[in-house]
């Protein structure tokens, strides 16, 4: 199956975005699968489709950093689909993730990586409280691929200048997450970063911390810059 993300997509002229899923015939051809996907509360500009992505089990994550969120412009959102086992049905709504406290301009939904019943979102121009960016993870669980709980916002602001963009990309897996900060100053000024946070609790228990830093990744990651531990807020 191929997910393949339209976000200057003219929907009745909104530019609200799109998402295309074709998949693959006995025949070894592409086919499009059931109708391409448009958010049901989408607005003007939203750049739905803007990142995708999906997991083994066929549940899709689309974001789209524009979107207005509680009347805050460019606050962003990620979409959750899934595509059922049978041909006969297009792709089915599961769930909007939005920030717990969406703010202008955050682009939430920038980034977005699905696996394992794991989500990371970026949000890589939030704004802090002291009044700098330096961007934002948000990470999500879940049990039964249906109902996702925000357990963590990662942040690496001590670590990082404002303007890194943290979160612009995202990868998380069943063990580990990797978030890009392509602004970060490190080796030089915009020189970027990579952050690698492993999993410590494979069942994201109440009591348990949720990720540790991995200070000592391998010598293929030549911009990791190592920081403290990132821990679950109580």
């Amino acid at each position: 199956m191929v997910v393949i993300g339209a976000p200057f997509d003219d929907n009745d002229n909104s530019l609200t975005g799109s998402v295309f899923v074709y998949k693959e015939t006995e025949d070894n051809k592409w086919e499009l699968y059931g109708d391409k996907i448009v958010p049901a509360d989408g607005t003007e500009d939203d750049l739905f489709g803007f990142s995708v992505d999906i997991d083994e089990s066929s549940s899709i994550l689309i974001g789209a950093r524009n979107a207005t969120v509680d009347d805050v412009n460019d606050a962003g959102a990620a979409y959750l689909y899934n595509i059922p086992g049978n041909d006969t049905e297009g792709a089915i709504f599961i769930q909007k993730l939005t920030a717990e406290a969406p703010s202008e301009g955050a682009n939430y939904g920038e980034s977005v990586s699905i696996a394992d019943g794991k989500i990371a979102v970026g949000a890589p121009s939030i704004l802090l409280q002291t009044n700098e960016f330096f961007g934002s993870v948000y990470f999500y669980y879940s049990s039964d691929d249906e109902t996702w709980i925000l357990l963590q916002r990662i942040q690496e602001g001590g670590e990082l200048t404002s303007g890194a963009m943290y979160g612009m990309s995202v990868s998380v897996c069943s063990a580990a997450m990797v978030a890009g900060a392509p602004y970060a100053d490190f080796t030089a000024e915009d020189s970027g970063s990579i952050y690698i946070n492993n999993l410590v609790d494979e069942g994201c228990g109440d009591d348990s911390d949720l990720w540790s830093r991995d200070t000592s990744p391998p010598s293929y990651y030549p911009t990791y810059y190592p920081t403290t531990d990132v821990r679950r807020k109580p």
